[in-house]
């Protein structure tokens, strides 16, 4: 009841000051593998937690996009999240940017949504980070448990697709100047006039190998912050409210998982 509530006042928040706001509920791993990650416990955890956010979906005024269903059935083809990671891939990404970006175009017609032939599409078996710049890079799994690296070609038997748009070279990117907030901006030329401002978990890392090529103006938010309380990091107005009064997006998306939704509890505490 209180999610409903607070991203409703959210909603509320976006429509006095001319934004749209939407929001992407990013499933975890666990929940689109429930019948290959400790079966037994996940697939009872994920029945309840999609019934949770489905119900969400159905009642708030916000509108939610959910692609749990969707990232399940593309999981068939190929993996939609990394076996070793709980973020998802550049494929799973894709769907679930396509998902929000038919949201979008209804209210924004002048945007074009990527298409994968706008794309180097190329597979590895190396895993990307979930940084504002994306690089290759052992997970924690090598960090924390040592003893693995000897296994590390076993470990790492799965090719991911990865999507490197064509005209790369022309976006900018630069961080904001706070040393505290993580914030990152994007500028490409060639995009429809728009501002959207992402805010969120890392799941929008692999968000923006598409993000960035469909509007001009694109500015990332990352709540999850070592140099700010566990406890404050979900009050958005309280934190970012002169950012985003500075900023003046047209399009807000919020980009959070399954499993923090709880916090949306604390998105107007002072």
């Amino acid at each position: 009841e209180k999610t409903i509530q607070n991203l409703d006042k959210f909603n509320e928040y976006c429509k006095k000051n001319g934004i749209k706001l939407y929001v992407m509920v990013v499933p975890y791993n666990a929940e689109v593998y429930n019948n290959k990650i400790f079966p037994k416990a996940s697939k009872y955890y994920s029945q309840k937690t999609v019934k949770m956010v489905e119900n969400i979906q159905k009642r708030t005024r916000a509108k939610l996009i959910f692609p749990y269903k969707k990232l399940k059935d593309k999981a068939k083809a190929e993996y939609t999240y990394y076996k070793v990671d709980h973020h998802w891939t550049d494929y799973g990404a894709f769907i679930g940017y396509k998902m929000l970006m038919e949201e979008i175009n209804k209210d924004f017609p002048q945007i074009k949504p990527l298409r994968k032939n706008d794309f180097n599409i190329y597979r590895t078996k190396e895993l990307k980070n979930s940084q504002f710049v994306r690089e290759f890079h052992d997970p924690n799994l090598m960090k924390n448990l040592p003893y693995a690296k000897k296994y590390k070609k076993k470990i790492y038997d799965t090719e991911y697709s990865y999507y490197t748009h064509y005209d790369e070279k022309n976006l900018k990117t630069f961080p904001d100047a706070d040393e505290i907030k993580r914030i990152f901006h994007y500028y490409y030329e060639k995009a429809p006039d728009l501002k959207i401002l992402t805010i969120g978990t890392s799941m929008q890392a692999a968000l923006y190998q598409f993000i960035p090529y469909t509007f001009r103006h694109s500015m990332q938010i990352r709540v999850m912050n070592d140099k700010i309380p566990t406890s404050e990091q979900y009050k958005i107005i309280k934190l970012y409210g002169e950012d985003i009064s500075k900023y003046k997006p047209d399009i807000i998306v919020l980009v959070v998982t399954t499993n923090n939704i709880n916090g949306f509890d604390k998105f107007f505490e002072e």
